[in-house]
């Protein structure tokens, strides 16, 4: 049974750190942070909302790429998916994200997790998403009240 455990705390670990983590967490987070850079001017009303959780992306992922998934990096010397096992593990997420997977009530409605009492994960995800929501549409509308404003921004 130890051994059992042992296993499937392996595989949860794998799929947190690469896919979960990795993926979708600091690589969709360089795609915005390089778009935002490279697009939006720094007194756009988005570029300040997303720049505090964007500012260091871009040099956390050099770093991982560098240290951890490289190879004869740390993955490849000591996890078990070591040797390359991880671009394989990356990949076959990668051909499963989808935008709704990214969005937390489109995610669990997914997986069946919203009608479960005892699934307290998704009820505080749902809480937070909604929070946050709130607080990004509040300040985008201060600047964009109608939608022929959204059209006429450069």
């Amino acid at each position: 049974w130890l051994l059992a455990k042992t296993w499937v705390r392996n595989s949860d670990f794998q799929l947190h750190q690469l896919q979960y983590h990795l993926l979708n967490t600091h690589l969709v987070a360089e795609v915005i942070a390089v778009a935002t850079m490279r697009h939006l001017p720094g007194l756009h009303p988005v570029f300040k909302l997303l720049i505090p959780h964007i500012r260091y992306t871009l040099e956390i992922n050099t770093r991982a790429r560098s240290q951890l998934i490289s190879e004869g990096g740390i993955f490849d010397k000591a996890v078990s998916t070591g040797g390359g096992g991880h671009v394989h593990l990356l990949r076959r997420a990668m051909a499963q994200l989808t935008y709704c997977s990214l969005c937390p009530p489109d995610d669990l409605a997914d997986r069946g997790l919203l009608g479960i009492p005892s699934a307290l994960y998704a009820h505080d995800a749902l809480r937070l998403w909604g929070i946050i929501a709130r607080y990004v549409e509040g300040i985008v509308r201060l600047f964009y009240h109608r939608d022929d404003i959204v059209r006429g921004d450069p």
